[in-house]
């Protein structure tokens, strides 16, 4: 696959200094300081990573902020109530902010942390309530050893909590394009393992399972062919390329 690393080493867009990608680090930053969180981004999966994080982060303030909304409206009559009312009344508006938060799922579990353990799921799900004890919210500013995923991983891909769009899944692991660097990533084991510039890629996702699938079958030409006809790479590669294409014929 000469041909296809030749594309790869000319066309390539360097994903962390994108300008898209390093606005986003600068704007949400803050949250690492926040919260004493150490990442430090140095490569690919770590920026994707962070954005999952970042995610994370802000599901979890949405449910803080919908805990406290609901007990300064019940703050009157807060004392009059068990502990079960309580946490009725406090779950029927996580219900609703539940709603409109992107999840993930796990083992057949929705997730609305997914960098956070099991057990902080279930108290931000469904009991949120705790809230008012001192030594739960402690958890709004103090959630760092909560972390228990610091790395990427498919379903996080699956579900939209990165810029990454999940393309196709293999036998070794799973494919997703970024727009930000017009780049198609193949991970195994939540690892870039190769990386394929895109850098004028204006079709449907579904297009690159096509792509992917003569890639497997390690049809190098196919593959060239496909990117021309579909305009994906840069005027300069496309020229060069089909020259090459033209001369295996004769």
């Amino acid at each position: 696959m000469e041909l296809i690393k030749k594309i790869q080493k000319k066309d390539e867009i360097k994903l962390l200094k994108c300008d898209a990608v390093k606005r986003f680090i600068k704007e949400n930053e803050h949250y690492l300081k926040r919260y004493h969180i150490d990442l430090s981004i140095k490569k690919e999966e770590d920026f994707f990573y962070f954005e999952c994080l970042v995610q994370t982060l802000k599901n979890k303030e949405a449910f803080e902020g919908c805990f406290v909304k609901s007990y300064d409206d019940m703050i009157d009559y807060w004392q009059t109530l068990n502990y079960e009312e309580r946490k009725r009344l406090i779950n029927i508006d996580i219900d609703r902010i539940k709603e409109k938060l992107p999840f993930v799922v796990r083992d057949q579990q929705k997730l609305y942390l997914p960098c956070m353990n099991e057990r902080i799921n279930a108290i931000y799900e469904n009991e949120m309530v705790l809230f008012e004890l001192k030594q739960y919210n402690r958890l709004r500013f103090d959630c760092k050893d909560m972390i228990d995923q610091h790395h990427l991983t498919c379903e996080m891909v699956s579900f939209h909590f990165t810029s990454l769009e999940l393309v196709e899944i293999d036998e070794n692991g799973y494919w997703a394009y970024c727009p930000l660097s017009s780049t198609l990533y193949h991970f195994v084991d939540d690892v870039i393992c190769e990386s394929f510039p895109l850098v004028r890629f204006q079709g449907e996702i579904n297009e690159l399972e096509d792509w992917i699938s003569l890639y497997l079958k390690e049809d190098e030409e196919a593959c060239i062919r496909m990117f021309i006809e579909k305009g994906w790479i840069s005027e300069k590669m496309t020229r060069k390329m089909t020259k090459i294409l033209e001369r295996r014929k004769k």
